[in-house]
């Protein structure tokens, strides 16, 4: 009886695997479609962030370049 039950099982997988593919592609492609759209625009925040992060360390450099030379500056007397 229980080969009975598979055999049965396994047929209407086989009739309806064909009917559930075209199905799961609809659902899957669009969510896949927004997966990667929403990674991207990661991607992209987190680029922007390290590109800041970049900027404010040169910034905070090029002040404390300009600071250490306004004290030689000063020290000298000009």
């Amino acid at each position: 009886m229980i080969r009975i039950e598979k055999w049965v099982i396994g047929a209407a997988l086989a009739v309806a695997i064909p009917v559930l593919i075209p199905v799961i592609k609809e659902c899957i492609y669009p969510l896949a479609v927004t997966g990667v759209k929403k990674a991207k625009s990661s991607v992209q925040l987190i680029k922007e962030e390290i590109q800041d992060i970049i900027v404010e360390a040169q910034f905070e450099r090029m002040k404390q370049q300009f600071d250490e030379e306004l004290i030689t500056t000063d020290e000298r007397g000009y």
